[in-house]
Formats: structure tokens, sequence, C-alpha cells
């Protein structure tokens, strides 16, 4: 897959995004894995976690999807190898004014 500059950054991310706000709710971890592969083997390089998803938040489920992404990084050698881009931590590191349901008002 053809990589596109991420906006006035020397990031190249694949066009297309992987959400993952499903994993651990809606989306069993099996079958996130499946789904993590799948983008791998097509080239996504482009992820987008947060620290409430799984959505709906739910204390059971805070934080799954990051935790899912970890099982699945540490079963595949290979997945570690890669260069992500997370969307979230980028949005993060250029001062995003949303305050989230975690971080209080």
């Amino acid at each position: 897959m053809k990589n596109v500059r991420l906006g006035q950054s020397d990031l190249h991310v694949t066009p297309i995004c992987l959400g993952t706000m499903t994993f651990g709710e809606q989306v069993d971890e099996a079958t996130a894995h499946r789904i993590l592969d799948r983008a791998l083997e097509r080239g996504i390089n482009f992820l987008d976690t947060a620290e409430i998803y799984a959505v709906p938040t739910k204390p059971e489920t805070y934080n799954a999807t990051e935790k899912i992404i970890g099982n699945w990084y540490a079963s595949r050698p290979m997945a570690s190898s890669c260069s992500w881009i997370d969307a979230t931590v980028l949005s993060s590191l250029a001062g995003s004014k949303y305050i989230w349901p975690t971080m209080g008002t």
C-alpha cells in the first residue's frame, strides 16, 4: 500500500487508519488479532487507539483495546519490527484541546 505524508511532518502513513475502538467490547481478542494480522498483511501502519477504548466506556473494559494490541504485539515478533503510527498519540503531541473523560475537566 502506498503511504502518504502526514500533514507537514516527516511521517508517512497508509491512507487507511485502522480504528480499534470496538476491540474488547464488540470485537473479542481473537477476532481483533485476526483484524490486526490482516492489516499487517495489507501494509497498514496507522492505528487509532485510546485509553478510553473499548467504547462504550465501562470500568470492566477500560483499557481493553490497548491490552489486546499489546498481547498481539507480544505474540507476533514480526509486528514489533514494523513502524506503526498511533493517531491518538499524534493528536496528544499536536496539542489537542479536547478534554478526555478520563482526564477530568
